[in-house]
């Protein structure tokens, strides 16, 4: 649900510093606008959360369960809503430690970025 969101996000900025990019540069450099470009770095995961808490329904309480079974979002195309109520701890540690590993993959690169 929430990387969804934050693509949308992402395009808009995207769209945005293209726009910027044509502006001359000589309204940039005396002031008339304060308008600058936003560098971005994207970390997204490398495994799809919805599968990952597909396998973690199960530790959900039974009555939460049929609930959600009932909602849909026990199937494929529901899983976003699952993976965005299971605060079960196995799944938590499991999103942990796929961020951690995810993040030491790519440690240059956030380094060379947060160092601009």
């Amino acid at each position: 649900m929430f990387l969804d969101s934050m693509e949308v996000d992402l395009e808009r900025l995207q769209r945005i510093n293209r726009t910027l990019g044509l502006v001359p540069n000589k309204y940039i450099e005396d002031g008339t606008t304060s308008l600058k470009p936003v560098e971005t770095l994207v970390i997204a995961p490398s495994r799809n959360i919805s599968k990952i808490a597909q396998q973690h329904a199960h530790s959900l309480p039974r009555t939460v369960r049929y609930f959600l079974r009932g909602m849909g979002a026990m199937n494929r195309g529901g899983t976003s809503l699952l993976s965005y109520l299971l605060f079960e701890k196995a799944f938590c540690r499991e999103l942990i430690a796929l961020g951690y590993a995810d993040t030491i993959k790519r440690r240059d690169e956030i380094m060379a970025f947060l160092a601009e």
